[in-house]
């Protein structure tokens, strides 16, 4: 029910391993941290551009725009 940005300084681990979902944007390792720690996470792609290449995992979707992004988060939560 909220969003914190947090300080660049915080342990990624610490902070995905609290969190009931991780939004990663295009080439960041919270995604791949978040499936690690078995946290369901979407990467979104915000431009829809981008073709869907990444590294699968049982905790990962992918959203491209909004509208799919919107869609995703229906489905998880």
């Amino acid at each position: 029910e909220s969003l914190e940005i947090v300080p660049i300084k915080v342990n990624l681990y610490s902070l995905i391993k609290g969190a009931d979902l991780v939004l990663s944007v295009p080439y960041s390792s919270s995604l791949y941290v978040s499936n690690y720690l078995n946290t369901l996470s979407i990467f979104y792609d915000p431009t829809t551009t981008l073709v869907p290449l990444y590294e699968k995992g049982d905790n990962i979707s992918f959203a491209s725009g909004k509208g799919e992004l919107l869609a995703r988060l229906e489905e998880l939560i």
